[in-house]
């Protein structure tokens, strides 16, 4: 059972945060960002992508798609240089906080991101959603939620699947030609 959810900045993390064996820990920074120290709580999650969303950068929601093709490979969802969160992360995320809600012990969850505004309000707000979690923290305002993140971790708490954008292939851009081969003379 997750029974708080605290979303804080890393600095306050760091300064605030000590190892407690009943909280878990979701630790959100940039890719090539290193990871603060997280050993001795019941469990951690770490995420790197950036602070970004569809509403931020000026682009239609929808626009910009849940998951790259290539994703098996690793490959990420990024605009203008821009690393955004996919559908992937949000699918890590709820499978580590459903792991922690189906227990029967009870866990304050601890969310950090750089300024403890949106990345880690997003999912302190979807732990308040889905599991009852309490808000809880000097200022428990989630209104500066990544609403990217949020909407996707809804769609995977839902069911729905990732929107995938498959760029066109290269056959169906040009024309089919005479060419003679085993394709019986056109491709």
């Amino acid at each position: 059972m997750i029974k708080s959810a605290l979303f804080v900045s890393l600095q306050s993390f760091k300064k605030h945060c000590k190892p407690n064996p009943g909280a878990i820990v979701i630790s959100i920074g940039l890719s090539t960002d290193r990871a603060p120290y997280m050993l001795g709580y019941a469990g951690s999650l770490r995420l790197g992508f950036e602070d970004e969303y569809e509403e931020k950068l000026g682009v239609r929601v929808g626009e910009i798609p849940d998951l790259h093709p290539a994703h098996q490979n690793g490959a990420r969802i990024f605009y203008q240089g821009n690393e955004l969160p996919d559908f992937n992360d949000a699918l890590r995320v709820v499978k580590f906080l459903d792991r922690y809600a189906a227990k029967t012990e009870c866990f304050d969850l601890i969310v950090h991101c750089q300024a403890g505004i949106s990345r880690s309000a997003a999912i302190a707000q979807f732990a308040a959603d889905k599991y009852g979690a309490l808000l809880v923290g000097a200022n428990p305002d989630t209104s500066g939620s990544n609403r990217r993140l949020l909407r996707l971790l809804t769609k995977v708490s839902d069911g729905v699947p990732p929107s995938i954008f498959m760029p066109p292939s290269k056959h169906a851009e040009r024309p089919p030609q005479e060419c003679g081969g085993p394709c019986g003379g056109w491709c």
